[in-house]
This record gives C-alpha cells, sequence and structure tokens, in this order.
C-alpha cells in the first residue's frame, strides 16, 4: 500500500546526525577496490514487521472497514533509519561479514576477495531477509548509477530515463522533473547549471501554479540536449591510492562551479547559482570557486592539488600567498572580502598538509566554464551584452571575450578599454 504518511510524519523528530549521506557512501564506494558485487534486498521496508502494539499508529479506515498496516510503511519519515539500524544490526552478528560489507539504507556492496555474495544471501536469509537475485557487477544499479564496461574500464551513467514533461507544467512539476535530471548523480556539467537556472525562474510561482511558456521551452530544450548528449556519466573506479587531483574553478555573474580532475578523469562537480542581485566582484566569487573546489578535494582525501583558474588576478592573488615573495595588492570596497577568502585558502590546505601550486588558463579552455553557463536566449538583456557586437566601433564579441577574459571585469569596462586602446 502507498499511504501519505505528510500528517504523521509531522509528530516524528528524526536525528540523522550519525547517518550517511548518498554522496559521501558514492565516495566511499568508488574508492573501494574493483573486485565488488551488489546487493540489493527485495521490497525492504515490507520485510519489517511492526510490532503488534504499534499497528494502531499505522491504521486505516477506508470504505467502512478498517486496516491495520503490519509492515514498515513506504514514506515513513524514520524508514530508512530504520532500515539502515536493522541491516546494520544483521550484519554485524557476523564479524567477517561486518567487515567485508557496506551498506546504504538497502543497498550492500560485498567486497568479493573476502568471501562470496552467496554467503551474505544465506547470513540474511537466516533472519528473514530475502534479497534479489545476485547478478554481475557490471550491468548492475548501485544506489540509482547505471554500471556498465567500456573499452575495460567500469564507468556510470544515469540509472533512470530521461522524464518527460506531460500535461499542466507547474512550479511543482519543473521543481520534480529537474530533481530527476540531476538528482545526486556526482557530475551533471552544463545540466546542473541549467537545471538550478530554471528552478530559480519558478521562484514568483506558488507550488502548483502553472508557470510561463518561457520556462517550459527552457526545461524542453534542456530535456532535449540531454537526450543528444547526457552529461551525466563518468569512471566509476577511482584509486583510493591516488593523491594527487586538479581542480578547475570559474565563477560568472550567473554562478560559480568546480571541477575534480583525478588520474586525468573528471570524478565531480558542483554549481551554486550568486545572488540575482549580487554587488560583490567578480573576483570575490572567483575565489568562492576556489574555496568550494578545495574542499571537494579534501572530501577525496587528496594531498597535492593544481589550483586551475582563468582569472589574471586571482592566479596572481595565489601565486603572492604561496610563495610569499610580494604583498598582495587589492583595494576598493571588496579588499576586506579578498583577503578573508585569500587566508581561509591558506589555511585550509596548510591544516590538511596539502600541496598545491596555481595554473591559469584561457577560459576556453577551462573545465568548469560549461558550469557557470546558460543559454545567452535564456538571459536578460544586462546578461547579453557581452555577446553582442558593438555598433559604434568594429569591435566583436571576440574582442570583447578576450579583454574580459583577463581580468573578468564588468563587460562596460571592458568594452572602454578597447575603444581605448584603438
Amino acid at each position: 500500500p502507498v499511504l501519505d504518511f505528510h500528517e504523521l510524519n509531522r509528530y516524528i523528530s528524526s536525528h540523522t546526525i550519525d547517518l550517511d549521506s548518498c554522496d559521501a557512501k558514492l565516495r566511499e564506494w568508488r574508492q573501494k577496490s574493483e573486485n565488488m558485487q551488489a546487493l540489493d534486498l527485495r521490497n525492504a521496508y515490507l520485510q519489517l514487521h511492526v510490532k503488534e502494539n504499534l499497528w494502531k499508529y499505522q491504521r486505516v479506515c477506508y470504505d467502512g472497514v478498517v486496516y491495520n498496516l503490519t509492515r514498515l510503511g513506504f514514506g515513513f519519515a524514520s524508514a530508512p533509519r530504520i532500515m539502515t539500524k536493522v541491516l546494520e544490526r544483521v550484519l554485524s552478528l557476523e564479524e567477517k561479514i561486518l567487515f567485508g560489507t557496506s551498506i546504504y539504507v538497502d543497498d550492500i556492496l560485498v567486497n568479493g576477495s573476502v568471501f562470496s555474495v552467496e554467503e551474505v544471501v544465506e547470513h540474511l536469509k537466516c533472519f528473514g531477509l530475502e534479497c534479489k537475485e545476485t547478478s554481475d557487477f557490471i550491468g548492475s544499479k548501485l544506489l540509482g548509477l547505471q554500471i556498465y564496461e567500456k573499452d575495460g574500464t567500469v564507468m556510470w551513467t544515469r540509472g533512470r530515463t530521461v522524464p518527460e514533461i506531460v500535461g499542466r507544467l507547474t512550479k511543482k512539476g519543473v521543481f520534480s522533473l529537474c530533481g530527476q535530471l540531476i538528482s545526486h548523480y556526482p557530475i551533471a556539467g552544463w545540466l546542473r547549471v541549467s537545471a538550478n537556472f530554471i528552478k530559480r525562474k519558478c521562484n514568483r510561482y506558488r507550488w502548483q501554479e502553472s508557470v510561463s511558456e518561457d520556462i517550459r521551452t527552457m526545461l524542453e530544450d534542456t530535456i532535449q540536449r540531454v537526450r543528444n548528449d547526457d552529461p551525466v556519466n563518468g569512471v566509476w573506479h577511482v584509486p583510493r591510492s591516488e593523491k594527487f587531483g586538479k581542480v578547475w574553478c570559474d565563477a560568472s555573474k550567473i554562478a560559480i562551479g568546480c571541477v575534480l580532475e583525478i588520474a586525468g578523469n573528471i570524478v565531480e562537480d558542483g554549481c551554486w547559482l550568486r545572488r540575482e542581485v549580487e554587488c560583490a566582484h567578480i573576483n570575490v566569487a572567483e575565489l568562492e570557486a576556489v574555496v568550494r573546489g578545495i574542499n571537494l578535494a579534501l572530501k577525496w582525501g587528496l594531498r597535492e592539488l593544481d589550483i586551475v583558474t582563468d582569472s589574471a588576478s586571482v592566479f596572481g592573488w595565489l601565486s603572492g600567498v604561496l610563495h610569499r615573495e610580494k604583498k598582495i595588492k587589492v583595494t576598493g570596497m571588496n579588499e576586506m572580502l579578498v583577503r578573508r577568502r585569500l587566508t581561509t585558502i591558506v589555511e585550509i590546505l596548510e591544516s590538511y598538509n596539502v600541496k598545491w601550486k596555481q595554473i591559469w588558463t584561457p577560459s576556453e579552455l577551462n573545465r568548469a566554464e560549461a558550469l557557470t553557463r546558460v543559454r545567452s536566449s535564456w538571459l536578460d538583456r544586462s546578461y547579453r551584452q557581452i555577446v553582442m557586437i558593438s555598433n559604434d566601433t568594429k569591435l566583436t564579441n571576440t574582442d570583447i571575450r578576450r579583454e574580459h577574459s583577463k581580468h573578468h571585469l564588468v563587460v562596460e569596462r571592458s568594452h572602454n578599454i578597447l575603444i581605448r586602446q584603438g
């Protein structure tokens, strides 16, 4: 039975401080050896019986008949925690199995080099827990990711079909579709900023209110692009012994983004929209992207790091704090914001004993740039100024972009500098 537990959930205080997040568990599992196999419980919640004196809390009256639900309800706020604790308890009863398995709610990752999957299945069956049929790791689904093999390398991709827009589109429907598109996938590329941008456009609507045709067009365009070229995919296995990585950082007026590269492969990315009315200078956002990129690298346990940015100012500041050869020159009303972020960067890297160096790259070669851009047709006129050709001069958008990429000044100032240069 599928029930609406919203009313009951309001009376439940769920403490999740000791529970693993899906992102953290994915990082852990992707760093394990390649000799792994996956198990999944069959109808996991329905295998857990509710004690008889608790039936009254899941009692339903339908068509004049009273029903007592005797199994754990799907949609119950504390159901994932209960499932996790039960499974942890069952696996802990056999020490060898406890240290050779890792779980997330009802998904189990088994170390095949310690014991076989059949041993775990039999152990769970002794306590009334039944698993789905065992299958090879290649071709299985793990935490919503589809595992496959390509040219001898284990890869992952989207674990569900691309959703479609059906009927009337409300704000709730937009959020649901965007959630299905990016979900908890480690890599989403340009799709991440596009989905977040579309959701922001829905802020003026109520939850059940229909959205405008412009938003519907944006979403249809995004879904079509995903069908043609889905950015949700990547390499599954990331060696735990690998301690060197490269973090690509970028910022724009729309968003800040970072991409983590390990052993030549992108393993995770992130994107955060900036406020629509933002007073801070763009270089403050560039430094914010560096901080977030470093935090992402530390979650993977890296101890050697290349920080790649396309901002000449940020590159110079990072060089100054690294080599300590010259004083950092910062002026203007954002001076203290810049200094605070530089201090934060140095303190984080020194606290975790990370060896690092800074690298400058042109904007067109920055792997994080796609995480901070959306289609120009989606933007207001003020956003599109950088891609326009001046009517008063012979300057092209390429000229303006080239000057803008040096120090990321505002468009008008970059345009005026080029005019003065002739």
